[in-house]
Order: structure tokens, then sequence, then C-alpha cells
């Protein structure tokens, strides 16, 4: 097919392949512009494979995808952009509407999308690596701006149309059967990971929404062990880091740059599909109360857990319960969590669900008491209450409000079961009583909290408090240690270094006591070692 002149003439001065690519792209988008698209279905993957050899030349690859100026180059070809993104958007609404005729049952997935699939990926997976990398300030590229400013605003246009486009193609793709062993092999996992750290909140979320859900509800089994250890472990525990850094400047600080409460409810609809009642069927009797480490995952939510997938487990996973949005998708998986706790000898999880996970209950439930976490709800409720109906948030927040009851419930009968205080949860003990007690216990404790000044200058915060007396018995645990370390180090070796060493770090742990708060419920922990060894000095 000849190109038209004004095609010709927009490509003089560029480079001779990245021509031809324009070319046989135009080519590709007259054919699809038709309406009797499917007499040109043996066309369409020839044309595709004439453009994947090129995405595959090493000239290619090394002219405009390994410097910085040849991905300028590319990026600042709105002809090669437009392109790329009409090729995208097309293999988009063909995976569509083969999905909708699947479902409805009137055909198999159409073939020759089938056919082109494999040879769309490659430039895919390398345009969604490079875009990625426009977020990293180490590896960003510079596109070219004309006067006015609006060629930057296209090509930035673009750029994201390509972006979301390119997910979404990922996420069809993976409802395809068979598809895992022959599209969505290990090099999509290491591509959707690279430049994870530096991609923003509306980024993220777009990954998630149509790329890591589908993902997760499609993944067989005997991929999990692939897709988590290469990509999806290194998301949740980002996820995990920057929720926690923001959630906690917004509770104590009240600011968050961003504020988290959309991403969090994006985050928490990944945690709902994880946790959702036929990916976690039932254990057989041979599964409970055994050890968490000989249990088999019968589940992929189970497999993430005993994996440790998460790193550490913090209510900043579900916004501390702020949003009821949010809360409504990550309660299913707080009960799981608690479920989990029930039928396992994980200690962990208990920890995790005695002090971390009920203290955030109450303090959500309890509506007298002075929390950082009801302070911030209303305040959310309030500038919610004036963009959409009061009628609606009142139901949601009472739907909220039930279910976190009933989570509540079943912490009760967990705390019954297997922890030690069942002085305050014994059998007498109705949960509405239990519940009362709570309450009373953390109003008790914020009333009685003095209005003081931590050593950084930070306001205090008697949740901060709170944490800090939780874990002052392992502090002492851990001096305790030091002590005894110390002692065997004098004993057997000569050199004192290691007795000098030991000695700092416990004289450190004494003053860390004292300092408060416990380091754990702080986003400052470096200020807080360097305010430590200045002290110490």
């Amino acid at each position: 097919m000849q190109a038209n002149g004004e095609m010709m003439s927009c490509h003089q001065g560029k480079g001779r392949i990245l021509m031809e690519h324009n070319i046989i792209c135009q080519a590709f988008l007259i054919l699809i512009s038709y309406s009797g698209i499917h007499q040109y279905e043996e066309i369409l993957p020839c044309l595709l494979s004439l453009l994947n050899k090129i995405w595959t030349l090493p000239d290619w690859r090394n002219k405009y995808f390994h410097h910085e100026s040849g991905l300028t180059c590319l990026f600042s070809d709105g002809q090669f952009l437009k392109m790329v993104y009409y090729l995208f958007r097309f293999c988009e609404v063909e995976l569509k509407r083969s999905r909708i005729d699947v479902l409805t049952g009137l055909k198999s997935c159409e073939r020759y999308i089938l056919t082109i699939l494999p040879l769309i990926l490659p430039l895919l997976l390398e345009l969604l690596q490079c875009i990625h990398g426009l977020s990293c300030p180490s590896d960003a590229y510079n596109v070219k701006q004309d006067e006015e400013g609006s060629q930057e605003k296209e090509t930035r246009a673009l750029i994201e149309g390509i972006r979301e486009s390119g997910y979404k193609v990922i996420g069809l793709c993976a409802s395809i059967e068979g598809a895992f062993p022959w599209l969505l092999n290990g090099s999509i996992c290491v591509a959707l990971s690279k430049y994870l750290e530096p991609l923003e909140f509306r980024h993220l979320r777009k990954l998630i929404k149509h790329t890591v859900i589908p993902l997760i509800k499609n993944c067989p089994r005997e991929f999990w062990e692939e897709w988590v250890d290469v990509f999806l472990q290194h998301l949740l525990r980002h996820c995990g880091n920057i929720l926690y850094q923001s959630w906690f400047r917004l509770l104590y600080h009240g600011c968050a740059g961003v504020p988290p409460y959309l991403f969090t409810r994006d985050f928490s609809g990944l945690l709902q599909v994880v946790a959702l009642p036929e990916q976690n069927r039932a254990l057989s009797l041979l599964d409970v109360a055994q050890d968490i480490d000989s249990m088999r995952p019968t589940s992929l939510f189970r497999y993430l857990v005993m994996n440790d997938v998460f790193g550490k487990l913090r209510m900043s996973l579900f916004g501390y319960f702020v949003g009821d949005a949010a809360t409504a998708k990550a309660i299913p998986f707080c009960r799981a969590l608690v479920c989990l706790a029930v039928d396992s000898k994980d200690a962990r999880l208990r920890v995790f669900i005695m002090d971390n996970l009920l203290p955030c209950l109450i303090q959500r439930l309890d509506d007298k008491l002075p929390c950082a976490i009801w302070r911030l709800k209303c305040e959310l409720n309030s500038s919610a209450s004036n963009v959409s109906s009061d009628k609606l948030n009142l139901s949601a927040t009472n739907n909220v409000h039930r279910d976190l009851v009933v989570l509540c419930q079943e912490l009760y009968t967990c705390a019954y079961a297997f922890w030690s205080d069942r002085n305050s949860c014994n059998a007498e003990t109705s949960f509405e009583v239990w519940l009362r007690c709570q309450k009373e216990n953390f109003r008790a404790k914020a009333y009685s909290a003095t209005a003081k000044e931590v050593p950084l200058g930070n306001p205090w915060h008697w949740e901060l408090e709170y944490e800090c007396e939780r874990y002052l018995s392992a502090y002492i645990d851990m001096l305790r240690v030091l002590d005894e370390t110390d002692h065997f180090a004098e004993r057997k070796f000569y050199s004192m270094s290691a007795v000098i060493r030991n000695r700092k770090i416990r004289n450190l742990f004494h003053k860390l006591i004292k300092l408060k708060p416990y380091i754990k419920g702080s986003d400052r922990a470096y200020d807080v070692v360097s305010h430590l060894k200045r002290t110490s000095e």
C-alpha cells in the first residue's frame, strides 16, 4: 500500500527505520478503519509481523531505547505516538469485544486477535518501561516543546493514553484462556516492576485497576510464585510503604502532599479481590489449628500471607478505616486475616490483630473518643457531604459501621479462643459488654494523657504513647539480650571493640525508652536516631 504525499513529507529528515515504521502503522490503521474489518483478518497479522520485526531489530533498540536522546526523539515524534496509541486502542477494543462475545456465548475469542497479541506485546512492554521511567528523576527524558506549548500538551496526553491502554491490554489478556504460559510470561513481570517507586498515585491507581486486579483474578495457581516473587511482592510492599508515610503525616501532622484517599480505595479494592470468597475456600479439617509454615496455601490470600509478601502489616494499608469506600473494600481482607489467625498458630498474625487491628477498630467505632482517626473521618465526611447526597453518605456510613461491628465481634471470638486476656473475654461476658469495656479503657487513656511535646518538637498524641507502652516490654527484652551479649563478649573476647559497641547500643536503647514515641509509630525514624546520637555524645 502506498503512503500519501502528506505522510511522506511529514517524515522528511526523520530516521529511515522510524519512517518505515510509521508508514506500516498508517497502512494498518487504514485497514482497521473500514467497517468490514473481518475481510482483512489475514492481512492485519502480516502488517503487524513487519512492525514486530522493526521493534525487535538491534538497530531500532540501540537507536531509540538504549539512550536518552533516542527516546527523546521517539517521544517527540507526534506521528509515532499517534500511531502507537491507535494501535493499542484497537487491540484494547477488540479484546473487550471478544470478551463480551465469549461471556454471551456467541463465539470464542477471535483467532486473529490471538495472532496479533504476541506481535504487539514487545513494543507495549518496552514503551511501558520507558513511560514509567519518565517519573524517575535520574532517568527523566526530555520531551521537546514548541513555543506555544501545545505540542507538549498533546504529547503528554498521548503518552498517558498509551500508558492506560497498555495497562488495559495486559489486564484483558489475563482473561484469555491459557494466556499465562503463552502471553503473560516473566518478561511482563519484569516490565511492570521496573520504575515502580517514582510512579505517582494516579499512575499506580491505573496500574492496580486495569492490570493488577485482572491478573490476580485470573492467575492460575501454578504461576503464583513467578508473579508474586517478581512483581506482586514488589508492588504490595511499595504501596504499603507510601501508604504508611502518607497516612501517618495526614493523621498526626495534618498534611500528606497528595491525599491518599483515592489511592487507598483502589488498593483496598485489590485486597478485596485477594480475599474473594471463591478464592478463599474453607480449609479442610486437616488445616485447622496448624502452624502456618506447615499449612498448604489453598488460596492466593493464604499464599501471600504465609510467604510474608506484604512485609509489615499495618493499618495504613486500609487507611485506618477513615474512608467509608476504602473500609468497605478492606473489611473482607481483615476478616480473612482473623480467620487465618484462628486456623493457624501464627503469632505474628495474632499480634497484629490484637495490637493493631483491635485498637484501630475501637477508635473508629467510638465517636466519643478524641483521636486522630475519628477526627480525620469527620473532616472527610464533612468535605464529602458538599459534593454528594447526604442520604447516600449516611447509608454508606451505616453499612460500613455495621460491617465493622461484625468484624469486631469476630475479633472478640478470636481473642477468647486464643489469647490470654480471658478475664475481659470470658464465656460469661457478652460481646456488647466487652466492647463497652474496650471503649471505656481507651477513653481513660485518652483523657488521662497530659498535653506535652516530644523532644523533637512534634505535637504529642495519646495514641502514640499507648503504642509505646504496649511495646515497652519488648524494649526491656531487647536490653536483656544486649546485657547478656555484653557479658559474653567481656568473658570470651580480648578485644574491647565489641564490648564498647554493645554498651553504646544499650545506652541508646535506654535513651529511646525515655524519649518516646516508639519508632514504629513515627515517620521520622532517622531524626530520632540522630537525636539519640547527639544526646549520647
